[in-house]
């Protein structure tokens, strides 16, 4: 970002928070606000100001799954583990629920079904990526069989995964069991 680009950011923020100072139950305000400051972090190498930037947005939105998600990444790089430990299972459990609403929603209600089919594929995947955050947060305190148990719980969701088989294979080499390591790189590679 340049600084001017950052500076309209920054400015579209600030009209968000007063808008969210009179309607704090605006949608669009919301999703506006949370949507600038994860784009804002994406382009930030600072991890330690990005979870201040997604902290801010915790507080408008505290049930939103991609926020806690990207939490526990950014709690990672910083290697304050228990705090990405918390934002990751805290994401599985918000993606959990609204997987379960919709499990209901589809039996229940004919209407929209095509639409709730592909909103649980969509979070089926990103609950992937939330399983394979906890595997590596275990991997890095170097607690191989919790990081394999989140490797394969994301396998049995998205068995072709590449990032998941790459996680498992580089576990399985650590562990010396080449041929399940070479299983899973290949998988990974297809």
């Amino acid at each position: 970002f340049t600084r001017n680009e950052k500076g309209i950011l920054y400015t579209c923020i600030t009209h968000l928070q007063k808008t969210l100072n009179i309607d704090p139950f605006n949608s669009q305000a919301k999703e506006l606000y949370k949507i600038i400051f994860i784009y804002l972090t994406i382009f930030n190498a600072d991890a330690e100001e990005n979870v201040k930037m997604l902290r801010n947005v915790l507080i408008i939105d505290p049930c939103d799954y991609q926020l806690h998600y990207n939490l526990g990444f950014m709690y990672h790089r910083i290697n304050d583990l228990e705090n990405s430990l918390y934002h990751y299972k805290l994401a599985v459990g918000l993606i959990d629920n609204t997987l379960k609403l919709n499990e209901y929603k589809i039996k229940e209600n004919g209407d929209n079904v095509n639409q709730l089919i592909n909103l649980t594929i969509g979070l089926n995947q990103f609950k992937v990526k939330c399983l394979n955050g906890l595997g590596s947060v275990y991997y890095t305190i170097q607690d191989r069989e919790l990081a394999n148990y989140y490797f394969f719980e994301a396998l049995k969701i998205l068995p072709d995964d590449p990032d998941v088989n790459n996680q498992i294979g580089v576990v399985y080499t650590e562990l010396r069991s080449t041929d399940k390591a070479i299983f899973h790189y290949k998988k990974g590679i297809q």
